[in-house]
């Protein structure tokens, strides 16, 4: 018997595959003659991915992806992998192709949106008919299934723009700066660090930890940093080693040993 589970799914996907068909055929190097180009085009649209390299990538992100995940989306349409030797040949996917797979994704699990909502989406994207052009790349990640901000170490944010990328308000933030916990750099910008600073700031205290309690920790960080900088530069001293990469090192040593302190201390008060 099908469950009503099932026949919702395939309802959908049935809607879905009446969207227009969205993809471009192309001639580029690294794409086969026979293959057509889809949103995002500014991202290789070689096939050179199996589908399991394809979950492989994005599983860091969204854990529950499987390939019949992959292939049900292919299924109602919003996706179309070049099959390779005929129409039931393997499948082979582009970067491309993960970026379309990563944005679908994305917005089923923040925005909650219907894949025919998506779908129509993608056809404006695909023909050059949204109002703006989403982002690529991962624009957050998963560690042990905590959502963790994924910026380069280099890129800067406005307030503005972390507000956007952590959904959170500008005011939350601001609060994080005001209880002295982390700040931005002079021109008001945050980096991937500090931005992870406010976004575990504020989820401590939406867990019921005030933020005026926090400053503490962020004084015993500064403490211990201080510690970590002078043993660094003592034992790198004419030694042609770098010292910051040995900081790192023992500030991970030092963050492993205060973690399983406070798990320890916690614990004894069960």
């Amino acid at each position: 018997m099908v469950s009503s589970a099932s026949l919702a799914s395939t309802a959908e996907a049935t809607k879905v595959g009446a969207v227009a068909k969205r993809h471009v055929p192309v001639g580029a190097t690294g794409v086969p003659a026979d293959m057509v180009k889809c949103w995002p085009y500014e991202v290789d649209q070689a096939p050179v991915l199996k589908i399991g390299q394809v979950v492989d990538e994005l599983e860091a992100e969204f854990p529950a992806l499987t390939v019949s995940k992959v292939r049900y989306l292919e299924d109602a349409q919003l996706i179309s992998p070049y099959r390779k030797g005929g129409p039931q040949g393997h499948r082979r996917y582009s970067r491309a192709h993960v970026e379309r797979l990563r944005y679908i994704l994305t917005r089923q699990r923040d925005d909650l949106c219907h894949l025919q909502a998506i779908g129509q989406t993608l056809s404006e994207l695909d023909q050059g008919k949204a109002d703006e052009n989403p982002a690529v790349g991962p624009q957050l990640v998963t560690n042990n299934g905590e959502l963790v901000v994924n910026l380069p170490n280099d890129q800067l944010l406005s307030v503005s723009q972390l507000a956007k990328r952590l959904g959170v308000s500008i005011a939350q933030i601001e609060q994080v700066v005001e209880a002295r916990i982390t700040a931005p750099d002079a021109k008001g910008r945050f980096d991937a660090r500090t931005a992870q600073v406010v976004r575990l700031a504020l989820e401590a205290s939406k867990r019921g930890i005030p933020l005026r309690n926090l400053r503490s920790v962020s004084m015993a960080a500064d403490r211990e940093a201080e510690l970590i900088g002078n043993t660094a530069r003592l034992h790198t001293r004419g030694a042609g080693q770098d010292s910051c990469a040995l900081g790192l090192e023992l500030a991970q040593l030092v963050s492993a040993l205060h973690t399983t302190l406070l798990e320890k201390a916690v614990l004894s008060d069960c």
